[in-house]
């Protein structure tokens, strides 16, 4: 660089951005039916030990506390009653299977830390007696990194990028606005995160299967999502996302 005939080195400027850190505490879903709240409560080393999970619907409450132990590559998750009890699997960081608590398994795979598919596996007998196994895939679907279905039917995404902290809003809508994704067992690996990668971008509405609802988001200060919000005609459905420091 040069000025008034003398010439300077010019420096090196670094720029640090503070990368934001919040823990997700509720995932809360709301439409005309009533509303689903996750709860979840941490531990001293950061990881979730119980998850709350409370239904309101035509006038009534349904609350139930899930305590969440971990042993080793194992991950046990059991109401207070232990009435309702699954147990998971870990492999490379991923839930691997599961057990539910019916005691149906599952195995899950995954394709480059995206899961895949759901397996579940059923056991019977057949016409002599005869135990057997047949098993009957859920099938997730990707386009450039972004989970466009579940089963058959699915989202359509845009540009706007996908920033996840705990769990993936993306599963959230699959579950509660197009109901892909029905029990807890199916859910919780989710809100552990612990299925992998999330999709890169967010959706901007379902697709022609799903009637091409639009979606509507919400925003933190610090960039986190809020709530989305689905609007089929004169029915609203919100997922709102509650955070702390």
């Amino acid at each position: 660089m040069r000025q008034n005939n003398e010439e300077y080195e010019l420096g090196t400027v670094e720029v640090i951005v503070n990368k934001v850190e919040k823990t997700l505490t509720k995932v809360i879903f709301s439409d005309y039916l009533g509303t689903i709240e996750y709860t979840l409560t941490y531990g001293e080393g950061g990881q979730i030990e119980k998850i709350g999970y409370t239904v309101e619907a035509e006038g009534e409450t349904q609350e139930m506390i899930y305590n969440v132990k971990r042993e080793g590559e194992q991950i046990l998750i059991a109401d207070e009653e232990e009435a309702e009890t699954f147990t998971y699997v870990l492999k490379d960081g991923k839930i691997a299977s599961y057990v539910d608590a019916y005691g149906t398994s599952f195995r899950l795979e995954y394709t480059d830390n995206y899961l895949t598919s759901v397996i579940g596996v059923y056991e019977g007998e057949n016409e002599d007696g005869e135990i057997e196994k047949e098993e009957y895939p859920v099938e997730y679907k990707y386009t450039d990194n972004n989970l466009v279905a579940i089963d058959g039917g699915g989202l359509k995404f845009g540009e706007q990028k996908n920033i996840t902290n705990g769990v993936d809003p993306v599963i959230c809508i699959y579950k509660f606005i197009l109901t892909a994704i029905t029990e807890n067992s199916d859910f919780f690996p989710h809100l552990l995160g612990l299925c992998g990668n999330s999709s890169a971008n967010l959706p901007t509405s379902s697709d022609v299967i799903y009637g091409n609802l639009p979606f509507t988001y919400t925003y933190e200060e610090w960039g986190g999502i809020k709530s989305i919000t689905c609007t089929d005609e004169e029915d609203v459905s919100t997922i709102s996302f509650e955070y702390k420091d």
